[in-house]
């Protein structure tokens, strides 16, 4: 997980069909979770815009699914906020690569805020998360055209 981005690379494991409707049957992401990397590199996340296509979690992602009328949006922004990140970072464990425990998730405390309120707040918060994902998206276009003519201007010298 990156930023708006899931990266599909050489560095993922690659497992057959049955087994990705295996794990779907376990992770049950969708559309509107929130992934959280919950070991070694915790406190990655990732709001699921679209339903998943060839693709899941490890045990060592989070996925946040929020209730009705919570909008996911309000969920990733509560992930992503420095209170969130700080507390499991503090409660993280481990010798040889920490991480962080559901029933430590568990004990957090969310603001809550009345239906009307998180209405507006979901209106809103849509408008920007759209702009940075766009963002982002094209930011991760551009260093894949800067990769390529780097390669080409600088490798075949």
């Amino acid at each position: 997980m990156d930023g708006d981005n899931i990266i599909l690379d050489d560095r993922c494991d690659k497992i057959t069909k049955e087994a990705v409707c295996k794990i779907q049957c376990r992770s049950k992401i969708k559309s509107g979770c929130t992934l959280f990397s919950g070991i070694g590199t915790i406190g990655r996340t990732f709001l699921c815009r679209e339903q998943p296509i060839n693709w899941n979690i490890s045990e060592s992602v989070f996925c946040f699914t929020p209730k009705k009328g919570i909008p996911p949006e309000f969920v990733y922004e509560c992930v992503n906020s420095r209170e969130f990140q700080d507390f499991t970072n503090i409660n993280a464990s481990g010798a040889a690569q920490k991480g962080i425990r559901m029933t430590d998730l568990k004990a957090h405390l969310v603001p809550l805020i009345d239906a009307s309120a998180m209405k507006e707040y979901e209106n809103t918060a849509k408008v920007f998360l759209s702009i940075v994902g766009s963002k982002q998206r094209e930011i991760s276009v551009l260093k894949k055209a800067k990769a390529i003519l780097l390669d080409r201007y600088f490798t075949n010298r």
